[in-house]
């Protein structure tokens, strides 16, 4: 499922994909794949949505004129991201999108030529293939990230180079785990500004002047939509109970199950410029901030703000609510989900 301003849409196991309003009418029904959908895309203006299914296919649907353009691959596609940013022309009907596997593989897709150009971005490292391959992507102005079982890597698509990958647990193995109630606390607090991050490295203090801390291209906080995705959440926690829960985590449906095998991630760009990622286990919090860099231009640049550690939860999702970031947390020893 993926939210916009004003629509959702829903992916199907029979390949359909179903485009409601936040009244749960249904406004269109596209019937695009053989196979599973197994991830949605929007642009920034909901023009534009991207399917991606079991059938080795993408489906990039305009809602508006109805035209779609097929990309064909060699294995299933597991998750996509859709370039957010209107196109340079009215007439271009070509969107630009990245792509990742089960196998662990990330890729740029763009108008070549005579075809479509393919720019390999990442490869994931045996234990990440087994865990899931790439697990989440987003797209956000210039911005892509994505997400492994041990890490989550920011791609700048302007410099055609990685910004910065953060893992999922502290190298070091020093800090102690927070608490939930901790956890929750510094995420809200980041979310709303109120958090006072970790100066930038020395090298970057040295050699480079910040500016503003502004992420080009997120997408707005509207009413219609933090209410529709804070609705979303609340359902999900109704629900995410016994095997519910469990299957919704993308676990077993045994009670003994740990939430080591759970391979699932949230992956966030929120419009206060912080990314979040939250892992079954781990929550991260990044700021995105532009320097001014060696040629006088503003370049991004992404700084860990708090890695928490969930003892005994599981993170089945998050949804942006007036600049805070709730989560829906499962505990494996009790009945019900608690949100917090």
């Amino acid at each position: 499922m993926t939210v916009s301003e004003k629509i959702l849409a829903i992916g199907t196991e029979q390949g359909r994909v179903h485009i409601l309003d936040y009244s749960g009418n249904q406004v269109r029904l596209l019937n695009l794949h053989k196979a599973r959908v197994n991830d949605l895309s929007f642009d920034k203006e909901a023009e534009h949505i991207a399917s991606a299914s079991n059938d080795c296919t993408v489906v990039i649907t305009n809602l508006y004129t109805e035209q779609t353009t097929r990309h064909e691959f060699q294995t299933p596609i597991k998750v996509v991201a859709l370039d957010p940013r209107p196109a340079a022309s009215s007439r271009k009907t070509w969107r630009d999108l990245v792509t990742g596997t089960a196998g662990g593989e990330v890729t740029l897709h763009t108008q070549g030529w005579l075809s479509r150009a393919d720019q390999h971005l990442a490869a994931a490292a045996s234990r990440d293939v087994a865990a899931g391959g790439v697990l989440a992507l987003k797209w956000s102005g210039t911005l892509v990230a994505w997400v492994y079982d041990s890490a989550v890597t920011v791609y700048d698509t302007s410099a055609h180079q990685s910004i910065r990958t953060l893992r999922r647990y502290d190298p070091r193995g020093g800090l102690p785990s927070s608490s939930s109630s901790c956890a929750a606390a510094v995420a809200a607090a980041a979310a709303a500004g109120q958090y006072s991050p970790s100066p930038s490295p020395p090298q970057q203090q040295q050699h480079l002047k910040p500016t503003s801390s502004t992420l080009s291209g997120a997408a707005p906080t509207t009413t219609a939509t933090t209410t529709a995705t804070a609705t979303t959440a609340a359902k999900a926690t109704s629900v995410a109970s016994g095997a519910v829960a469990a299957v919704a985590a993308g676990g077993s449906t045994s009670s003994s199950s740990s939430t080591s095998q759970l391979r699932r991630c949230s992956l966030l760009f929120a419009p206060d410029s912080h990314l979040y990622v939250a892992w079954t286990d781990t929550v991260l919090v990044a700021r995105i901030w532009s320097y001014e860099n060696n040629t006088g231009s503003a370049s991004p640049a992404v700084e860990l703000v708090a890695r928490m550690r969930l003892e005994g939860e599981t993170v089945l999702g998050r949804a942006a609510l007036n600049h805070i970031i709730k989560m829906i947390l499962r505990f494996p020893s009790r009945r019900n989900s608690t949100q917090v």
